[in-house]
């Protein structure tokens, strides 16, 4: 590889990762519908010219910028389900669990307005859908394959793991963004710590 070539590569990083940045910030803090291409480059302090250069529209950072979210948050916490001694205990992973419910609920929280236009651009965008439909695949598919590794028995396992995904979401969401006084939130946090457990280990009689 050419050495002179290094800086100029380096710089075209950082500006598309600045585009991205920005582009998540201005989201998160005004919504997807609310803000433009130009706000975007102007809190990058990059060109227009150069925001296509990357990126063929909004959308198209909309997506490079969950990517980058869903990466932070999900692979640090595979690589631990991952290092777990195997078989997996109960005990581990009901901490694992308690882990990974507490960040995917800062990370919920921290999307603010742009959550709301998620769930709306799930349904008007195909785009939005397919790349959020392939992030669930990929998700569940690690979680599978690392129990499989791991030497845990589970009848119907991507079905049982599926299920464990909508537990989290649904609580995730319930905290987050769908207050009520029918709901103990902190009784909702055990119940469903406890069902993800028992789904996962009452095959093998695990549960203790």
């Amino acid at each position: 590889m050419n050495k002179a070539l290094i800086p100029q590569q380096q710089r075209s990083i950082e500006k598309k990762e600045k585009i991205i940045e920005a582009g998540i910030q201005l989201m998160k803090e005004k919504g997807y519908y609310n803000v433009t291409t130009t706000e975007i480059t102007n809190l990058a302090g990059v060109s227009t010219g150069i925001c296509y250069r990357y990126f063929n529209n909004k959308l198209d950072i909309l997506t490079a910028a969950l990517t980058s979210i869903i990466d932070n948050t999900f692979h640090p916490l595979t690589e631990q389900l991952i290092k777990m001694s195997s078989p997996i205990s109960v005990q581990a992973f009901t901490s694992f669990i308690k882990v990974l419910l507490d960040q995917l609920c800062t990370m919920h929280e921290s999307l603010g307005i742009l959550h709301n236009d998620l769930e709306a651009l799930q349904h008007s965008e195909p785009v939005i859908a397919k790349f959020l439909y392939e992030i669930e695949a990929k998700l569940l598919m690690q979680f599978s394959d690392i129990f499989t590794k791991s030497e845990v028995e589970i009848r119907h396992p991507n079905e049982k793991i599926y299920i464990t995904y909508n537990l989290i979401e649904g609580f995730c969401h319930k905290k987050i963004f769908h207050h009520t006084n029918s709901v103990d939130i902190n009784i909702l946090y055990k119940e469903t710590i406890n069902t993800i457990i028992f789904l996962i280990f009452s095959d093998r009689g695990r549960i203790p």
